[in-house]
């Protein structure tokens, strides 16, 4: 399963007045819904003797990228359920 999820906490239209567009805990969420696809992946492989791989779409961007301002390590805790991670860098830029 590949999960692209553009992006915990973020969004990039304005959102209606009654209406909950963004999650402070969406990072947390996120690392908790890998953590139980994780282990309902590894119980399935030990049941059935298959792999199943769980992946992410991940922006790049140092501020998206780099651990939460309030200490949390959301990216690495994350990366701990995950078999592989994708890159998104099309939206990076520069002077190069």
């Amino acid at each position: 399963v590949d999960i692209d999820w553009e992006y915990p906490t973020k969004i990039g239209i304005a959102c209606a007045a009654d209406k909950t567009c963004q999650r402070a805990d969406d990072k947390r969420n996120f690392v908790v819904l890998a953590q139980e696809l994780r282990a309902a992946f590894d119980a399935a492989g030990a049941a059935d003797g298959k792999s199943y791989l769980l992946t992410i779409a991940s922006g790049a961007d140092v501020d998206y990228v780099n651990d939460g301002k309030d200490g949390s390590r959301w990216m690495t805790d994350l990366a701990k359920s995950l078999d592989w991670i994708n890159l998104m860098s099309y939206d990076l830029y520069g002077a190069w």
